[in-house]
């Protein structure tokens, strides 16, 4: 086992493979955050219904959804979301152990910024400026993953937190 995969408490999680995982994180967020921008939307496309504009009720209800989601269960005794579990990886303080909520929630920043920029955009009343800002802070700390030697992204460093292969 290299130093690497000794210091987080397994062999690292590549990019390629954690990047399944989140289209995985991402297909049953957005089964349950659709229909709840769909309730709330502030306005919908004539054509195909679809929400338009973000409403702050739906923003504040997306962001609770996707903190509990990565903080129950990354920061649980399986130390994985779904997409994690079914890709056989798990996150990890230095020593293997658990992160517990806080951390887990916090790593998870990449998925719910976006979220904050939308709401911080419908507040304000602007069109989806913050909302794209944001989700390129959050492009970039995935990109990250494939650049560095213990393949953490911005928010495993944010966190000190490790993906590993189980």
């Amino acid at each position: 086992m290299s130093d690497t995969a000794a210091a987080s408490g397994g062999q690292p999680a590549g990019f390629w493979i954690r990047f399944v995982a989140w289209i995985i994180n991402a297909i049953l967020i957005a089964i349950v955050t659709i229909p709840i921008n769909m309730v709330f939307a502030t306005a919908s496309d004539p054509t195909t219904g679809m929400p338009i504009a973000a409403s702050p009720i739906a923003s504040v209800i997306s962001l609770v959804v996707v903190i509990a989601y990565f903080g129950l269960l990354e920061g649980g005794a399986k130390q994985a979301s779904i997409g994690k579990m079914a890709m056989g990886l798990k996150v990890t303080d230095g020593s293997g152990g658990p992160v517990g909520f806080g951390k887990a929630a916090l790593r998870a920043w990449p998925y719910y910024i976006g979220t904050i920029g939308l709401l911080l955009d419908s507040l304000a009343g602007t069109t989806p400026t913050l909302a794209g800002i944001t989700g390129l802070a959050a492009l970039i700390s995935f990109i990250v993953i494939a650049f560095t030697p213990r393949k953490q992204g911005i928010h495993d460093m944010i966190a000190h937190t490790f993906v590993v292969k189980k």
